[in-house]
């Protein structure tokens, strides 16, 4: 699809809201292949196109996308915070569930209080449940359970990440299946139960070096690291 899309691309000349969508396309095939230098390249030529278009749609899913991208660590001269905030007051002009999950999202990650970013997680997880047909939806789904995951009281974070985990096999996107099985095996490492946290961090470390995602790839790094030298 990325190569496809790349193709039209190449041809574009003088149609800026096709040269603007087919950037948005590349940006988010790139996310779900994991390249997320690629995708970060791609969504800002989107938002410098939205912005002259004045879409204010894709510039809030552009403005999202590239936060989340500086936030998992692929960027660091730059704060992601504000592209959060410039999102906000545009997801709440629309009602569409994918727009509704992305300012939820937004709202947890800038949120201090974890008690309520659960709650804004939860909320978002059943407004999603109720369409799943696309994609980019399954995907939300899955950010939003790894998310509540993370915020969950004893005994539930296992069985939502593991709920998270399933989404993300099925749409087959290796960032978010890397993300969580790092969640995962850190839940074990914190309960210093390292022989069960190695096999996910293990796992994780597979997944982001064959997909080329370096941050994530550290990350396992550095929690194998602790385990082994605990054991």
């Amino acid at each position: 699809k990325i190569g496809k899309f790349q193709a039209q691309l190449d041809k574009v000349e003088g149609d800026e809201r096709l040269e603007m969508e087919l950037n948005e396309r590349l940006g988010r095939e790139s996310k779900w292949a994991g390249k997320v230098a690629e995708a970060y390249q791609y969504y800002t030529r989107t938002l410098y196109l939205a912005e002259k278009l004045k879409d204010n749609k894709t510039i809030a899913i552009a403005c999202f996308e590239i936060a989340n991208n500086i936030r998992l660590g692929n960027l660091y001269d730059r704060p992601y915070e504000p592209y959060f905030k410039r999102a906000i007051p545009i997801f709440e002009t629309f009602n569409d569930p994918l727009s509704k999950s992305h300012l939820l999202y937004s709202k947890i990650i800038l949120e201090p209080d974890n008690q309520i970013s659960l709650e804004y997680a939860n909320k978002a997880i059943e407004l999603l449940k109720s369409d799943l047909v696309r994609s980019d939806t399954l995907m939300m789904e899955s950010r939003h359970l790894n998310v509540a995951g993370l915020y969950e009281k004893e005994g539930k974070t296992i069985k939502t990440f593991e709920e998270g985990l399933a989404v993300a096999n099925e749409i087959d996107n290796n960032l978010l299946k890397a993300y969580i099985l790092n969640n995962m095996g850190f839940e074990f490492l914190l309960k210093e139960e390292y022989d069960k946290a190695i096999p996910y961090h293990l796992e994780a470390l597979d997944i982001s070096m064959l997909a080329g995602i370096k941050g994530l790839a550290s990350n396992s790094l550095n929690n194998l690291a602790v385990c082994y030298r605990k054991k």
